[in-house]
């Protein structure tokens, strides 16, 4: 094996490995969502709680640095694990044949265990659009869960990874190398 095969070899596993690390913390973190939720739910947490519950994490995301947008969208996923998992959500609790606390954990405790994050975790505890689509004000009024138009903006989105890169020891070089194949991948996609 010649020098450069070596190399890439060696590098290949140190990208690996990063990944690995990288799905590690995230499944931890959401993993450490999904106890509190299960915590909440065993406590006897109800729908007078929820609205409290969202605006306390809306709260602790902004003052950690984050955008109020952000927050918004983060709080209403992890709504929807409480919703489950302490059945306080009829359509929810219908669509996931949820009868008690325990059935509604044990099905919260499923899509957090198949996670990759509390977005993939909240997806699939999501009900499948049917033929008859609430409009956004009909969606407000049931739920307060986020809509279309409360989606923060791409750029928004894009300052906050630059900022997370730059804060966890990312250089520019590597950024930019990311994106680029970032770029690459987005176009192979769409053609």
């Amino acid at each position: 094996m010649s020098n450069i095969e070596t190399l890439g070899t060696r590098i290949a596993k140190a990208m690996l490995k990063e990944n690995d690390q990288i799905a590690k913390a995230r499944l931890t973190t959401l993993e450490k969502v999904g106890n509190e939720v299960i915590k909440a739910a065993q406590a006897g947490i109800t729908k007078a709680d929820l609205k409290p519950l969202r605006a306390s994490i809306i709260v602790q995301y902004v003052e950690a640095g984050n955008e109020e947008s952000s927050a918004k969208v983060q709080a209403s996923q992890v709504m929807r694990l409480v919703k489950v998992a302490a059945n306080l959500d009829k359509k929810l609790s219908e669509y996931h044949e949820i009868q008690t606390i325990d059935d509604g954990i044990a099905v919260m405790s499923n899509a957090v265990s198949y996670a990759t994050s509390l977005k993939t975790a909240y997806e699939a505890l999501a009900i499948p659009n049917t033929d008859d689509v609430a409009t956004d004000e009909e969606a407000a009024e049931e739920t307060s869960e986020p809509l279309a138009k409360d989606a923060p903006e791409i750029q928004h989105l894009f300052s906050e990874f630059l900022q997370k890169a730059f804060d966890n020891g990312h250089t520019k070089m590597e950024i930019a190398q990311y994106l680029a194949q970032v770029s690459i991948d987005l176009h192979r996609d769409v053609s």
